[in-house]
């Protein structure tokens, strides 16, 4: 039902963003979500047991894109269209930002972040396609303080696969993740209890019956042993010198980095065939080409030459150390991220009037098999306490 008074306007205080089934369930968006299904000689229920749906932490924004795809009808003898139909499945994407901490949203994005190929649950579907939730709760009511369903409203966007993935850290900011999913289904409820799942069946492309969900209490998720945000002073960089071709990222003599970019761009097909208007599947399209872009103030040049490069064009392995906050810059490791089997593929340097010499390094990396350690791996200290 509506809300008993009606909203003039909403703000950051009145939404959450949910995701399910976690990635320990072991069901996909089009499968369970709740950790049982039957209940005494009742089975086939999609509401019984514990909740799958997680909160995403420490959110600081989200943009729904709902794009529907139609094609005119139009006729000899008649200048306007007599009609405009969908043909093609509807482009729905959900763009997202939260502050990192130690690998918690990774984990139930269903992302590794054990050490392994950090796409190794998307690469063999265990955790591919999930389901997202945007909760809505009253004006002037926060929604972490809601408890009754009928207070919020939902709205569900349903097969949703990870398009891209983000991190950004640069000196004076809060470090930052961007994710953008892309989904076959949306759907709008009043309310947030007790409602039918948004997920389509992929194999005959109809809406799944019988599966509900229920949005969990919202949390603030802060803690004594829970990081509410990384600090760019608590990221280390570990690159290997030469890597640096014509300066040195490490050493010494190494430049003094500013900010770094990884980027994760995971493109998707859509596998149609006839009789399925949503589109049967959604597959990674490869390669997938990851890229790390820094910058930063310029040092010492480092003694080579692109016919050097030309002859010894070797990979490198970097990786980003994150630490929880500690005065002595000791504090237990949060994220570790691994830039495997990198190679640079630009490099420009920048001199002004009245400001500091900057070089921006582009290094790129394929991502590998589910079982490679090559390309990106992400360890989190959530499961472990610390890494």
């Amino acid at each position: 039902m509506p809300a008993p008074t009606p909203r003039t306007r909403l703000i950051f205080q009145n939404v959450n963003v949910f995701v399910g089934p976690t990635q320990n369930s072991g069901n996909t968006a089009t499968g369970q979500l709740w950790t049982n299904t039957t209940w005494g000689n009742v089975s086939g229920l999609g509401n019984l047991g514990g909740n799958l749906i997680s909160q995403l932490a420490h959110v600081q924004s989200a943009t729904l894109n709902i794009g529907i795809n139609r094609q005119d009808v139009n006729i000899f003898g008649l200048l306007n269209r007599i009609d405009q139909i969908i043909i093609s499945p509807p482009n729905i994407s959900l763009d997202f930002v939260y502050y990192p901490n130690d690998g918690y949203n990774e984990y139930i994005l269903g992302l590794d972040t054990q050490g392994n190929s950090f796409i190794s649950g998307i690469l063999t579907k265990v955790s591919d396609s999930k389901n997202y939730f945007i909760s809505i709760s009253e004006q002037g009511i926060d929604d972490d303080s809601v408890i009754a369903p009928y207070q919020r409203d939902t709205i569900a966007v349903g097969n949703a696969f990870i398009a891209n993935y983000t991190f950004n850290a640069a000196v004076g900011q809060i470090p930052t993740v961007n994710v953008t999913v892309d989904a076959q289904n949306v759907a709008a409820y009043s309310g947030s209890s007790g409602l039918q799942t948004p997920a389509i069946d992929p194999s005959s492309s109809v809406r799944l019956t019988g599966w509900f969900f229920e949005l969990p209490q919202g949390s603030p998720i802060t803690g004594a042993n829970i990081l509410t945000a990384l600090r760019p002073g608590d990221i280390s960089l570990y690159f290997p010198s030469s890597a640096g071709f014509l300066t040195y990222l490490s050493g010494q003599y190494a430049v003094n980095v500013q900010s770094v970019s990884l980027s994760i761009p995971i493109a998707r097909e859509i596998l149609n065939r006839l009789g399925s208007p949503f589109g049967f599947s959604r597959e990674i399209r490869f390669p997938v080409n990851a890229t790390m872009q820094i910058r930063a103030l310029q040092t010492d040049v480092q003694n080579n030459s692109f016919d050097q490069l030309y002859c010894n064009d070797a990979f490198y392995n970097m990786n980003m150390l994150m630490r929880a906050p500690s005065c002595q810059g000791t504090g237990t490791s949060a994220i570790i991220l691994g830039f495997n089997q990198a190679k640079v593929s630009n490099q420009s340097f920048g001199y002004t009037i009245n400001g500091d010499a900057t070089v921006d390094f582009t290094l790129t990396a394929q991502l590998a098999g589910a079982t490679s350690a090559n390309g990106i791996t992400f360890s989190g200290g959530y499961l472990f306490g610390g890494v």
